[in-house]
């Protein structure tokens, strides 16, 4: 029986090949008013294909197939994941279409990381190997949720300053959550891998076929930021990928950004906001 992630890993890959191939870029304006400097052409397929897989998925998700000897069914339902993610998506848009500004995408993390806690998609449980697995206080679950997506969404924009950076980590972390299996996992949880892992080779495809040098928007680096938060808190996995992935990646990032902190202090989401001058 084909499972629910290569469902929506296919769905996925349409949706945002499609997007992709069919959106123009978006070209914001310059960091410094008065320069010949032009931001890179950006690319909106990733967090448009994402929307509309999951739209997709979610109205089909009570027929997908379950996983095998699993404790938790069908869980929670995508419906919100879209609503959930707008905030993020529009500001991150406004900054696409003309400037970025730190303290836009900060406020749009939040009200993103606050409606994840409270749409089913929160950090609740934490696994660790003295104590087991532990629930979380509410205020806890709310502030854990918000810092995870905060963790993720900095992942993902540093990694995007490396090559094939973004498609690797979406595809890895995806691939975490659908070769560990076991009984805590849902037909949510190996759907949004699958959806994750669609969309970013969607892009990728497109990109190859049609020899584009669309850059990652922030919509589409926050967008996936989104969804990774999303999968891994269904998923059961937060500490297997916080402890074996997710943190040690970090680490290396953040080394990099001490190491050549002049090559990415225009793109990272906590720089200073640029002035014109």
């Amino acid at each position: 029986m084909t499972s629910s992630y290569v469902i929506a890993l296919v769905v996925a890959l349409a949706c945002t090949a499609l997007a992709h191939a069919l959106l123009p870029g978006c070209t914001g304006r310059p960091l410094h008013e008065g320069t010949d400097e032009r931001p890179a052409r950006a690319g909106m397929g990733l967090w448009a294909g994402l929307l509309l897989s999951t739209a997709i998925i979610a109205y089909f998700q009570q027929r997908l197939p379950q996983p095998t000897g699993t404790l938790r069914g069908v869980g929670p339902s995508l419906w919100p994941l879209p609503l959930v993610a707008l905030p993020i998506l529009v500001l991150a848009l406004r900054s696409d279409v003309s400037r970025p500004r730190s303290e836009r995408h900060i406020a749009g993390l939040l009200a993103t990381g606050l409606l994840l806690a409270f749409a089913g998609f929160a950090v609740d449980h934490v696994t660790a190997p003295w104590s087991g697995t532990v629930s979380l206080a509410p205020v806890v679950t709310v502030v854990v949720t918000v810092l995870w997506l905060f963790l993720l969404a900095s992942i993902v924009e540093l990694v995007g300053l490396v090559p094939m950076g973004v498609p690797l980590f979406g595809l890895a972390l995806s691939l975490v959550v659908w070769l560990s299996r076991g009984s805590q996992q849902t037909t949510a949880s190996y759907a949004l891998a699958g959806i994750v892992a669609g969309a970013v080779l969607g892009r990728l495809l497109i990109d190859a076929l049609l020899r584009r040098g669309f850059a990652y928007g922030k919509a589409e680096i926050f967008a996936l930021g989104v969804w990774l938060t999303a999968m891994t808190t269904v998923s059961f996995l937060k500490s297997v990928a916080l402890a074996g992935f997710v943190l040690p990646l970090g680490v290396l990032a953040v080394g990099l950004v001490v190491v050549m902190l002049r090559a990415f202090e225009r793109s990272l989401i906590l720089r200073e906001t640029p002035r014109a001058e």
